[in-house]
């Protein structure tokens, strides 16, 4: 999926006025005029933009955003960028966390339970696993309903 606002150069609260001039300075993207001028389609995306950029966001954090996976090969706008141009208000500073990385393996430890931060791949099993419970619990309820 592709992100629409960040490819017009727009914010997700742009007026339908706003949009139309994005939209006439990139003729190549006439297409997304469909999906961001028609009120209940952009509710729709709108709705879905949100949790594919806290998807994102969420990989990011967790440092999972490098390697493959189905997020990246779909999704890839929805992917915070690094440096300096990094996703409005996220400084993201791979250099430093690369430093910070090596500081962590050149420095003796000792032996000490394994962290989540030790264990990232371990991560996002975890976060999406206790996303699965939530989904099934409030399905579950909508149901009883």
């Amino acid at each position: 999926m592709k992100d629409l606002y960040r490819r017009l150069g727009i914010e997700p609260q742009s007026s339908d006025e706003e949009i139309s001039s994005a939209l006439a300075s990139k003729p190549e993207l006439g297409e997304f005029s469909s999906i961001l001028l028609n009120p209940e389609r952009r509710a729709q995306y709108d709705e879905t933009h949100h949790i594919l950029k806290t998807i994102g966001i969420l990989r990011h954090h967790l440092g999972l955003d490098t390697g493959h996976s189905w997020f990246l090969d779909n999704c890839p706008d929805f992917t915070p960028r690094k440096g300096p141009a990094a996703g409005r208000g996220q400084a993201a500073q791979p250099q430093a966390d690369a430093q910070r990385g090596e500081e962590k393996r050149a420095a003796p430890t000792r032996a000490a339970a394994p962290t989540a931060e030790a264990r990232p791949g371990k991560a996002l099993p975890l976060a999406l696993g206790i996303i699965g419970l939530v989904a099934a619990a409030l399905l579950i309820a909508w149901l009883m309903l």
